[in-house]
């Protein structure tokens, strides 16, 4: 009975003890910086973003983020440049790691608002003199997200986290061209799924 008293009261106390470390069951909320890479990015560029994650239980939460990046495409004398917000809705569940921090996951789904630019080479589409221009519109789209990371605790209240995001989406874009009084429209649908490489900081409340 001694013994068994005995194994309840470490049990009771090691868990205790974990859960006042780490201090797990905690709001957080911060910047990020971000790195776009991987599915149908075609050049990877520096991006940045905000997040914010509300405490469900001592091992999960929900969390909201928003991200914005860049990329472009140039092929045959026409050139695409994109800016695209991601604003993601996330649940996340959390692993501790001694004192020192937590691993995690997370997974959800998230609403894409993109803009895209086109320009067009003039020794290639023009007409006596006149020039040919492009405009796109790009419907905004929802996607889903699976990823997870690191957060390592700085101090009582700040953290710092390393994480990788993927997101699967489609885009569906309205392409017209004109060239003096013509203009020729088309709509076309398909993939741009694209990873996010995010370090940051969070204010753990």
């Amino acid at each position: 009975m001694n013994k068994v008293i005995l194994s309840t009261i470490l049990i009771v106390a090691a868990i205790a003890t974990v859960t006042t470390a780490q201090d797990i069951k905690v709001s957080r909320v911060g910047v990020h910086g971000a790195y776009s890479m991987g599915g149908d990015v075609e050049k990877e560029t520096l991006g940045y973003g905000i997040q914010g994650e509300l405490s469900l239980c001592p091992y999960g939460g929900i969390e909201l983020s928003v991200s914005k990046f860049s990329d472009e495409y140039a092929e045959e004398g026409v050139s695409l440049d994109m800016d695209l917000t991601t604003i993601g809705l996330s649940l996340v569940g959390r692993l501790p790691l001694s004192d020192k921090g937590t691993v995690y996951v997370l997974a959800g789904v998230d609403y894409n608002i993109a803009s895209m630019d086109a320009s067009l080479d003039p020794s290639m589409y023009s007409y006596n003199g006149h020039m040919a221009h492009a405009s796109v519109d790009i419907d905004n789209e929802f996607g889903y997200h699976f990823g997870g990371g690191l957060e390592f605790y700085l101090v009582k209240n700040l953290s710092l986290f390393a994480e990788y995001r993927y997101t699967v989406l489609d885009l569906t874009t309205d392409i017209t061209v004109s060239l003096m009084d013509i203009s020729e429209s088309d709509s076309s649908k398909g993939s741009y799924d694209f990873g996010l490489a995010k370090v940051g900081l969070n204010y753990r409340f």
